[in-house]
């Protein structure tokens, strides 16, 4: 039963880790899209809506990115991972 519990949670913590990835890579294409995408003669990144958004997302991988780390540091994954 340890060792399961173990094995779980290992997996959901670099599940998380791979949600995260993608989260960042995500915003770089979004970012990048923005960069280059016109309506009315203008790039869509300079719109302010466009640009709150993209703040929006930033600050969600971040948030992500830190539940992901402090989850990792909580369990003890590498006591976790050899025990399994």
């Amino acid at each position: 039963r340890g060792a399961a519990r173990n094995a779980r949670t290992v997996f959901r913590t670099l599940a998380a880790a791979e949600a995260v990835g993608v989260s960042w890579a995500v915003l770089d294409m979004a970012v990048e899209y923005a960069k280059v995408r016109e309506q009315f003669g203008r790039t869509i990144g300079t719109f302010q809506a466009v640009k709150h958004h993209a703040a929006n997302m930033l600050v969600n991988a971040e948030v992500a990115t830190a539940a992901t780390w402090d989850a990792a540091r909580a369990d003890d994954l590498d006591s976790a991972w050899f025990a399994a």
